[in-house]
């Protein structure tokens, strides 16, 4: 849910019926504050990425940091809504770049938490298709000055709700998510077991007896351990094993991130830059040009979990290097369309490029899950850090 209002922020318009293309007299005065505004933003984020990714790896829960973001999201769209001075609307974007640093941080760490690794790339692709569902939103519940906000901030309280109620699997008993196993090995007798990984009992001189000696004294040292383990995370973590600096030098850290920022700076760049082009060579309104990117955006929905599913099954490698090359392939062919060609090459292009350019993130963000794992993270140590710098490069 959280990931969906990024999206709508990310996709909102706000009066179908004014023109943003008008140029007035007063527009690089405007364009400036615009900037200014976009800048708090990146700010916020940048600096609350960090802090949230040290934050959330050394307390012992994820939720309130998350519950913190999202109370900061719900009063910052407040401001917006309500605020009639400049400088009020540059303290709003800078407490959403924080929230939305939050957020994204905590919010793929708390699935990296809960979703087995091999099934982790299906589960990030279906964290991005949220985020497109917000994008698509954004112009529908645009057309008013206080419509998104107002629907942002009804859905931000529910999801604060929801979020109050999340059980945690980092801090709360083993039994809980590993029921089945723990009830199937508590029926289990000695010789059962025995039987299972072909110890031999009685007939090879081994008693049962002394097999439940054996499987007393084991279940004792792992009850030490726990309690060991306990002791040591009352509050933080005591032992960070997953170091900040061997993180980010990680090869394949250093890949991810590099794909991460080629994939913003293709939509950073895509998004403004045909918007306009739409606008003044075909002649589009507001309304024309946010139907021309719902078919941009659509086909994520299948292309992220596709993408996360065959990267699962095959690896990372080929699905990035694929997508990044008919990504590359596909930005070129933009260029061609005109108004001879007519504007449905320029559709066509767009909806390839959408299907391509989502199928990055979604191998990524298991990627990033899989160096925490192999530096040897436990507990989720190591994630809310990775996926901060994965939030700083995005």
């Amino acid at each position: 849910m959280p990931f969906i209002i990024q999206g709508i922020y990310s996709g909102v318009g706000y009066d179908p019926n004014i023109d943003p293309y008008i140029v007035s007299e007063n527009s690089a005065s405007t364009a400036r504050d615009t900037g200014i505004l976009l800048a708090a933003y990146a700010v916020g984020l940048l600096g609350g990425s960090p802090v949230f990714g040290i934050m959330g790896d050394r307390t012992l829960t994820r939720r309130f940091p998350m519950l913190m973001g999202m109370l900061g999201m719900i009063l910052s769209t407040i401001v917006l809504m309500f605020a009639n001075y400049y400088w009020l609307l540059l303290i709003a974007r800078f407490a959403q770049g924080i929230s939305a640093a939050c957020i994204w941080t905590l919010g793929l760490s708390l699935v990296a938490d809960i979703i087995p690794a091999s099934e982790l790339g299906v589960e990030m692709g279906k964290v991005m298709v949220s985020y497109s569902v917000g994008m698509l939103a954004g112009p529908p519940i645009g057309g008013g000055p206080r419509a998104p906000f107002i629907f942002c901030t009804i859905i931000a309280m529910t999801d604060f709700i929801f979020r109050l109620l999340v059980v945690e699997k980092r801090n709360a008993p083993k039994e809980w998510f590993d029921n089945d196993d723990v009830e199937k090995a508590g029926t289990l007798s000695a010789s059962e077991i025995s039987e299972k990984i072909n110890v031999p009992t009685e007939k090879s001189g081994i008693s049962a007896t002394a097999l439940d000696t054996v499987i007393g004294a084991d279940n004792a040292n792992e009850n030490k351990l726990e309690t060991a383990a306990t002791s040591a995370a009352s509050g933080t973590l005591a032992r960070q094993e997953v170091q900040t600096l061997r993180l980010i030098m990680n090869p394949r850290m250093i890949s991810a991130l590099i794909v991460t920022i080629v994939n913003s700076f293709l939509y950073g760049a895509l998004e403004p830059t045909v918007t306009l082009r739409l606008a003044t060579e075909w002649g589009l309104n507001t309304g024309s040009i946010g139907l021309v990117f719902i078919a941009h955006v659509v086909p994520g929905f299948i292309c992220g979990p596709g993408a996360g599913w065959v990267s699962d099954k095959y690896g990372p490698r080929i699905v990035v290097l694929v997508s990044m090359i008919l990504t590359a392939l596909c930005t070129i062919l933009l260029a061609l369309p005109n108004k001879d060609t007519g504007l449905w090459p320029l559709i066509v292009g767009l909806v390839l490029i959408g299907g391509v350019g989502a199928a990055f993130l979604s191998p990524v963000l298991a990627e990033i899950a899989a160096v925490v794992n192999m530096q040897g993270g436990r507990e989720g140590d190591g994630f809310a850090r990775s996926y901060a710098i994965f939030n700083m490069a995005f």
